[in-house]
Formats: structure tokens, sequence, C-alpha cells
């Protein structure tokens, strides 16, 4: 009926933009706190359509947020089913929408790692660090992203010594200090290691090294 009126309707016709986008927002909001993924995605995603629609960038930015979030905790969910190739779909949708996403790049890094692709998961985990490093609600993530990297590449470490690769041992045991400073678990972990390993001389130059640079 706005549209109807004309230019003289355009602040009403802004006022009921408004209110939609925000009826959709809330909506999906509703669904989510439900506990119900896939309904709130339904309407955040109407809601983005929405406000492509009306040429609003800062809904839109809004809704590409809020549906990044969501998508990352369905990843979780399905991973933690150990359903990691769908996981991995889903965080990927999120980045989609919202290509910073840290929690959908660390839920990535969670399934590499699940999988065993050491390089793969430092990738995703690197791009946690780049794109939440000093914003104050991505801190969290980042510091589970370098934590989780290091202890990841100590325990392959390990394996890679239990095998007596040394010089494989050696290159883990190097990345892992990429993701310094270690925090006090991290720290315990590598303690242990390099005590393991500190009368083994093809190791020495590896821990000597780690221990120069870990913290």
């Amino acid at each position: 009926m706005a549209e109807q009126v004309g230019p003289e309707a355009d602040e009403l016709k802004s006022s009921i933009q408004k209110q939609l986008g925000n009826a959709y927002y809330k909506n999906g909001i509703a669904f989510y706190k439900a506990k119900d993924l896939d309904g709130s995605l339904a309407v955040f995603d109407k809601g983005l359509a929405y406000s492509k629609e009306i040429g609003n960038p800062k809904l839109e930015k809004k809704f590409a947020n809020v549906i990044a979030q969501v998508r990352a905790k369905k990843g979780d969910a399905l991973r933690k089913e150990n359903k990691l190739d769908e996981a991995y779909a889903e965080y990927q949708k999120g980045l989609d929408v919202k290509p910073t996403c840290v929690k959908a790049f660390y839920g990535q890094g969670l399934v590499y790692k699940e999988k065993g692709e050491m390089e793969k998961m430092m990738e995703r985990m690197d791009q946690v660090i780049k794109n939440g490093e000093g914003d104050s609600k991505a801190a969290k993530t980042v510091s589970a992203a370098k934590a989780t990297a290091a202890r990841a590449l100590l325990a392959k470490a390990a394996e890679e010594f239990n095998a007596q690769k040394f010089d494989q041992a050696g290159k883990y045991i190097g990345l892992a200090t990429n993701y310094k400073p270690f925090d006090e678990g991290t720290m315990e972990i590598f303690t242990q290691f390099t005590e393991q390993v500190k009368d083994i001389p093809e190791m020495a130059d590896a821990i000597n090294k780690a221990k120069e640079t870990r913290k």
C-alpha cells in the first residue's frame, strides 16, 4: 500500500521494512531458543534474502552474522555425532555467508584434526587466528584454536617419535611452537614429551629450538 501511495509514504515504507526485518530476526531467535536450528535457519535465510531485496546492508550483515553462528552450532552437533563430512559442509555454509566466521573455521579445523589431516587443520586454525585476533568476542575461540593446534601437533610428534621417525617428530614439534604462547595445559604436555625424548640425540636440536620459542 505504501508503494502504491508513492513518495509521500516513503517514511512509512522505511518503517515497515525495518519492522519486517526485525520480525524475521526475532522469529528466528525464537526458533533458536527452542533448539530448532533448522527452523531458525529457514527464517534467517528469508530475512537475509529480504534484506538484500530492499538493499539494506546493515540488516544483511546482521542476518549473515547470525546465520554463520547457527550454521557453526549445527556443525558442532554433527561433529559430536562423528558425522564429519556433514559437519564440514555446515561450517562451509556458514563461511559462504560470512567468510570471516571464526567459529566456522574452528569447526573445520576440528574436523581435520579428527581426520588426522594436520596441514589442513593448521590452515583452518590459522584462519581463526587471522580473523579473530584483536576481537574480544572471538578471544576464546582464538585461544582454543592455538591450544588445539599445538596439542594436536605435539600428539603427532609423539606418534612419529614412537615410530622412530625422529625427523618427522622434530618437524611437528617445531610446527607446534607456531601456536605460542602455550597455555598451561599445552605447556604441561610439551614438558612431559621433552622429558621423555631428552636422551635421544636425534631429537636434541628440535627440542632445544622448541624450548627457545614456545613462550
